[in-house]
């Protein structure tokens, strides 16, 4: 049988028919992981079961922890719904529905990148397809978070529906009169800098947006836990270093976006506002500006030495050159002052950024080695290390 702790929550996935023959083997199996996950809420997937009888129903409630606990069941179809409410159970469980299926087959996509799909359904409505973060815990996680980023004022669609896809989950949204920040750059070369000049006012305002009440993770606090993780592998002078440098960045609460490839940055009259909040942090604007500098600044021959997951690097297809000159434009308008300050301000963001490619395999993986830190090593020593004195404490904005 299989589960998943993920999410912090015991969710056991079920299949086949739970009637009066199968019931005692179920039950006994989902005991056994129940002891070994004890304290975790429990929620049974339904996804893949067929037919539920009344002692089926019978079984599933005695899981319950007290008289007045609703089991959680999950991925009910409406076959599967009638027999709950049939066998007059249903007040005793927190029934959700199956999402229903949406084929994408004559959808036009719109935007990929190495997280998400962006498909065109029609002209009012587009579909969002996470390929990284797909279960419905998932997409659940990020709705969340999209509703706490609209309450404290980001600029934010929320998906109106959950729909299941041949490339997994996706959400729908409506979005009338709505295009890709991407599209604006590529359809429109001669407002290039007007964009750019527009997504950085965006972005500086989001930046002054505290999260309150929202629990997401933070960014200095992920790094920190990878250098750690990652800490045998270092000098203890570039450990140090590495340390102090993240130590001396102030703790903020801030939102921040965390992925600057633009398929999930749209426009709609010409303001911009997210729709994927996979990546979502909060801590100090640096590392966003961090995030944005890879994006923009750094390219294959950067970075061909180091093992990363995913892209790190040039989620946009525009040339170096052009990537270059949309960052320059950017970090004007975000920066308004003198060139020096602006130029010291790069300079540290771009320490900031090496530092999280350094530590990309201790962010990725649970577990890291010899043969994966190896390379960021020696690109610490190439690119970071030579610097990084100079930078600790130097942060002024």
């Amino acid at each position: 049988m299989d589960f998943s702790t993920a999410n912090h929550k015991l969710t056991i996935y079920l299949k086949g028919s739970l009637d009066s023959a199968h019931s005692d083997r179920i039950e006994k199996s989902v005991r056994e992981i129940c002891d070994d996950n004890i304290g975790l809420p429990l929620v049974f997937d339904m996804y893949r079961v067929e037919y539920i009888s009344t002692e089926g129903i019978r079984t599933l409630l005695r899981f319950r922890s007290s008289e007045d606990e609703k089991i959680n069941v999950i991925n009910v179809s409406n076959n599967l719904y009638e027999l709950f409410m049939a066998g007059g159970s249903g007040d005793m469980f927190e029934i959700r529905r199956k999402p229903r299926t949406l084929s994408l087959k004559g959808l036009k996509l719109e935007a990929s990148s190495d997280s998400i799909k962006l498909y065109r359904v029609d002209e009012y409505f587009w579909l969002k397809v996470n390929l990284k973060k797909n279960t419905i815990d998932d997409i659940d996680n990020e709705n969340i978070i999209a509703r706490s980023a609209f309450i404290n004022g980001i600029p934010t669609e929320i998906a109106y529906e959950i729909v299941y896809t041949e490339e997994g989950c996706g959400q729908l949204y409506e979005l009338s009169d709505a295009h890709m920040l991407a599209a604006a750059l590529y359809l429109n070369p001669d407002k290039i800098s007007y964009y750019t000049r527009v997504f950085a006012g965006f972005m500086k305002d989001v930046h002054c947006t505290e999260m309150e009440g929202a629990d997401l993770p933070d960014a200095k606090r992920e790094l920190q836990y990878a250098l750690e993780k990652s800490k045998k592998y270092f000098s203890e002078e570039d450990y140090n270093m590495m340390y102090d440098l993240l130590a001396t960045i102030p703790d903020k609460n801030t939102f921040l976006y965390g992925d600057f490839d633009t398929e999930g940055i749209m426009l709609k009259y010409g303001s911009p506002f997210f729709v994927d909040f996979a990546n979502v942090r909060v801590g100090h604007p640096v590392f966003d500006l961090a995030d944005i500098y890879i994006t923009y600044c750094m390219n294959e021959e950067d970075t061909s030495m180091l093992t990363l997951n995913g892209s790190w690097y040039d989620g946009t297809g525009f040339s170096d050159d052009m990537r270059e000159s949309l960052f320059r434009t950017f970090i004007s308008e975000y920066f308004p002052c003198s060139e020096e300050i602006r130029h010291k301000r790069v300079e540290f963001i771009r320490g900031i950024a090496y530092l999280k490619l350094v530590l990309a395999p201790a962010v990725d993986n649970e577990t890291v080695t010899e043969e994966m830190m190896k390379p960021h090593r020696r690109f610490a020593r190439m690119y970071l290390m030579n610097d990084v004195y100079d930078l600790i404490g130097k942060l002024d904005f």
